[in-house]
């Protein structure tokens, strides 16, 4: 009997992690019970990395016993999330919220939710979008420029100590960008009585509405991974999926594949302009994911960060300091880009002028600084 129970305690710990091994599949070899998990601890792009620089652009893992067959391969990827999404891959794990709801709950909420995120929709709030992140700015600015920010006891829930600060290093390396391309071309900026013509203004605004959003997201994606568990067993590219198997495509991984994107690390704007943009494979930039079960506010969120980027610049100037320090690689162990340290700068006010929405709002005299 004993020996019965040892053997019955070994295969329940073990059984589950020979599902890869008979698919072929390579990867890092799993722990009784915890699987491959103990390797979070470097990070999940940090592993995924690792990973797809190990075994190739297809790799087995485990989340304690649930196998995980992750993904860097384009045509695979288009099956999982596009061609077979409501057939196979419709579901994702874990709770019931819009973006992992299951089959006819997530078609229910989805139908629901997405008359608000049309086009259409977002251009009518957009002013009182602009209007409530000016008063939230006023409020926070006013409150005091000497105390930490997260010291205030509402905006710590928004802004927790990890904050996220991909949009601080973007706006400083695009800064670096644009001053690069005015060098490059100086005859591009026509100057009158000291400013930029309106056209060359119009050209900018232009560019940037292009390249900023689409670049930033590239370095720095909301979510990490994106996912899909099989409701049934499948084959695709002659690789045997069984049901309940997730399928996993790391897209910060994807973002730095240096076969896709030369010199990936780097901020080009212009691999985002309107000449490059359409050989762009869209299979292999995803930073809202793609198919029926893409990000439902996407256009939201594209329109909320250029607004608070432009009532940030409107009203600061930002400028590095001696305790300034930017890493490129997160030190995070969940599924979003957060860093475990403070992204510190010194802002200074600018000369009060009208928002660009034309409507004023009552303001009140900056703190003295230092």
């Amino acid at each position: 009997q004993n020996n019965m129970a040892i053997y019955s305690i070994t295969w329940y710990l073990y059984w589950p992690y020979g599902v890869f091994t008979k698919m072929d599949i390579p990867g890092p070899k799993p722990l009784p019970y915890f699987g491959t998990m103990m390797e979070y601890k470097k990070g999940f792009t940090n592993f995924d990395t690792e990973c797809f620089q190990k075994y190739g652009r297809i790799w087995g893992i485990y989340d304690g016993r649930q196998p995980v067959l992750c993904t860097m391969d384009k045509s695979m990827i288009k099956t999982v999330l596009i061609k077979e999404c409501y057939n196979i891959f419709t579901n994702r794990r874990l709770f019931d919220a819009v973006s992992v709801a299951e089959d006819d709950t997530w078609r229910r909420i989805r139908s629901v939710l997405s008359p608000s995120f049309t086009s259409g929709r977002l251009k009518e709030v957009e002013l009182s979008l602009h209007l409530s992140l000016s008063m939230f700015y006023q409020l926070v600015i006013n409150t005091t420029l000497s105390t930490k920010i997260s010291s205030i006891f509402f905006v710590a829930v928004y802004l927790p100590p990890q904050t996220d600060a991909g949009i601080l290093i973007t706006l400083n390396e695009l800064y670096k960008a644009i001053r690069k391309q005015e060098n490059a071309h100086p005859e591009a900026a026509l100057q009158v009585a000291g400013d930029v013509t309106c056209a060359t203004r119009i050209f900018s605004q232009e560019e940037i509405d292009t390249v900023f959003p689409n670049k930033s997201l590239r370095l720095y994606p909301i979510m990490l991974r994106l996912e899909r568990v099989a409701k049934k067993t499948v084959e695709i590219n002659g690789i045997v999926i069984p049901k309940d198997c997730v399928v996993l495509v790391p897209t910060w991984a994807l973002h730095r594949d240096l076969e896709i994107w030369s010199d990936p690390e780097e901020f080009k704007p212009e691999r985002f302009s309107k000449e490059n943009k359409e050989s762009i494979d869209p299979y292999t930039y995803m930073p809202f994911g793609a198919g029926p079960r893409n990000c439902i506010g996407m256009r939201f969120a594209l329109i909320m960060i250029k607004l608070a980027i432009v009532e940030i610049l409107q009203s600061l100037t930002f400028s590095v300091c001696d305790e300034t320090e930017v890493r490129r690689s997160p030190e995070q162990t969940s599924v979003s880009f957060r860093r475990t340290l403070p992204y510190t700068n010194l802002p200074y006010p600018r000369v009060h002028t009208l928002p660009y929405h034309r409507v004023p709002y009552p303001r009140v005299p900056y703190p003295t600084l230092p």
